[in-house]
């Protein structure tokens, strides 16, 4: 082994006192117990503590050295499947050994002489050592997790933890893709074929004839989450897959501004923010304007409203190019007065009525809502319509089968999420739905839950023994949908990978647990260096999280200010319609 490395690896080892290693024999020199010897040179706790100890890099190589040691010294979990794993990484070792041999040019021993120093080691034996070494990590570390995830003496584990820290929200969405739409903001295109598609989303939607599951599984273009009947599986504020900001920030300001369940110990509107770590305010600098402020509850206080006869309209004028007797240009002389901006322009794509429809009502990153506005009276009369406090004026709204609001947000750039998502909160980590009781195992209980114990359940990891398994009164992540034991054991997997990952720190737990519960004795001094150097970096990821939380919202409120800037200014409006409708335009206008 590289001296240096089998140095530094060895810290660990004999910087400590393990009681099932206590028949170690101790060498001493000038009455000082050495760590180890190379050669002739002797190294003392001493020696290493004045090299090794005073810097960052050398404060972890001994934390690093010691977690090694902790976990070696756990060898009731050996077992034999994990010594034919590394038995199998030895074979393999071997054959790509004489590859290299071959490509090289080199004999077998010395191409594995060199093929063993790029591992860090110098023997078969060691490598041997070093791939064990791997496996028990794993095997205890998915052990520590499976004690830990759930309620441990009493005490939260880590689904309570991660659901407290990391608020999940389980949402499920319909994409209708807009390709050609591009990244405008007030002159985005589409397609008469995107157009029908939706406006078809929309009227499936209010007809009460279908679940919202099941237009996503038929009509999304998300593909992955369509088999899914639109469920993209957990969104929380440490998911590492692309969620569009507009998705992601969009359910956030829902829930932390406009949704008003309160009951069963949910949390209250006003806290929501805070936990959601939703910035009070944002600062710019620019040279035009200097440094300001921009409140961002302010920026995300309102949801706008698509009139459902703005739908109809999108189907009516779909395939509409042509404008009344054909006008393609409108002179600076036609006396033409609806809008005087128009004169002297050719009548672009820009002035067709899907796109004008389009940027009206559904080129906006915010929320936007349909409602019952110029709806057919057998549409506006159904349950798919609702009033919610403080949303659309108390105007009735668009929402699914079980009554849950479907928000509505232009998401993506230029991306496979490019289009207009119609998304559901599922699942909140602030409240639940009396309605679901009936629906889970609390349905025959004398008290309801509270909403910890409520998402407790919802989260949890348990799947039904057989895919026959009823499961309408046992409804949560896992089985909201029925299906089979494979998709019940993929939708587990999807929780605990997120609670195992939420916690960038968790190795420290896990350290410490090991420490704790290990025999160990570690050399004081290494052990507050140690302790000083985890706390540091706890601090150190806990403001680079801050910093980069608050420049996704900062580019997010950035998109939303920009977008009503340039629509203010420069939006083209429903008026424009007028052209494709001979009672909008003026007989004086010159047709060329």
């Amino acid at each position: 082994m590289n001296k240096r490395l089998l140095t530094l690896s060895m810290v660990g080892l004999l910087t400590m006192t393990l009681t099932s290693c206590s028949d170690v024999n101790k060498k001493v020199v000038d009455g000082k117990d050495v760590v180890v010897s190379i050669g002739d040179k002797n190294y003392t706790a001493d020696n290493l503590l004045e090299k090794y100890g005073k810097t960052t890099a050398g404060v972890e190589t001994y934390y690093n050295a010691i977690y090694d040691v902790l976990i070696r010294n756990q060898k009731d979990i050996i077992d034999d499947d994990m010594r034919q794993t590394v038995s199998a990484n030895i074979d393999s070792f071997i054959k790509e050994v004489k590859r290299n041999a071959s490509t090289n040019g080199t004999t077998f021993n010395d191409q594995r002489s060199k093929d063993l120093e790029a591992k860090g080691v110098e023997s078969i034996e060691e490598l041997e050592e070093v791939y064990m070494l791997t496996e028990q990590k794993k095997k205890f570390e998915e052990q520590w997790y499976e004690k830990q995830i759930d309620y441990v003496g009493g005490k939260d584990g880590l689904t309570q933890s991660y659901i407290r820290e990391s608020t999940p929200y389980h949402v499920r969405h319909i994409l209708v893709k807009t390709e050609s739409a591009g990244t405008s903001l007030y002159d985005g295109k589409i397609s008469e074929a995107e157009a029908l598609k939706l406006a078809s989303v929309v009227e499936r939607l209010a007809a009460d004839n279908e679940t919202f599951g099941q237009v996503a599984q038929q009509a999304s273009d998300d593909t992955g989450s369509a088999e899914l009947y639109g469920s993209i599986g957990i969104v929380d504020q440490d998911s590492k897959s692309g969620f569009v900001s507009e998705f992601k920030y969009g359910v956030y300001a829902y829930d932390a501004y406009f949704d008003n369940h309160t009951a069963n110990g949910a949390v209250a509107p006003i806290e929501r923010a805070n936990k959601l770590n939703i910035p009070n305010a944002i600062e710019y600098t620019s040279v035009a304007n200097g440094t300001h402020s921009i409140n961002v509850k302010d920026t995300l206080k309102s949801i706008a409203e698509i009139p459902y006869k703005a739908i109809e309209d999108l189907r009516t004028y779909a395939d509409k190019t042509n404008t009344e007797g054909n006008l393609t240009y409108v002179p600076e002389n036609s006396g033409w007065d609806k809008n005087d901006t128009l004169k002297g322009q050719t009548i672009s794509e820009s002035y067709y009525p899907r796109n004008i429809l389009f940027n009206n009502y559904f080129n906006d990153h915010g929320l936007f809502v349909v409602t019952e506005e110029g709806a057919p009276t057998e549409i506006a009369a159904n349950s798919r319509f609702k009033s919610f406090d403080g949303v659309a004026g108390g105007k009735k709204i668009l929402v699914d089968e079980k009554g849950n609001p479907i928000l509505i947000t232009r998401g993506g750039s230029g991306d496979s999420y490019q289009g207009v998502h119609f998304m559901i909160i599922e699942q909140s980590p602030f409240w639940y739905d009396e309605a679901n009781i009936a629906k889970t195992v609390f349905h025959d209980k004398d008290t309801k839950p509270s909403t910890n114990d409520y998402l407790r359940y919802y989260y949890s990891t348990d799947i039904p023994s057989t895919s026959t398994e009823d499961v309408s009164k046992n409804q949560k992540f896992v089985t909201y949908v029925k299906s089979n034991r494979t998709t019940y054991d993929d939708r587990a997997d999807i929780i605990e990978e997120a609670v195992k990952n939420y916690n960038s720190n968790i190795n420290y737990e896990i350290y410490r647990d090991l420490v704790a519960h290990s025999g160990a004795t570690i050399n004081a001094t290494i052990k507050s260096q140690i302790d000083k150097m985890i706390e540091t970096k706890i601090a150190s990821k806990a403001y680079s999280k801050e910093q980069s939380n608050l420049a996704s919202w900062k580019s997010y409120i950035e998109l939303l200010t920009l977008q009503d800037a340039q629509k203010g200014a420069k939006q083209i409006g429903l008026d424009y319609i007028g052209m494709y409708d001979s009672s909008y335009v003026k007989t004086s206008i010159h047709h060329n």
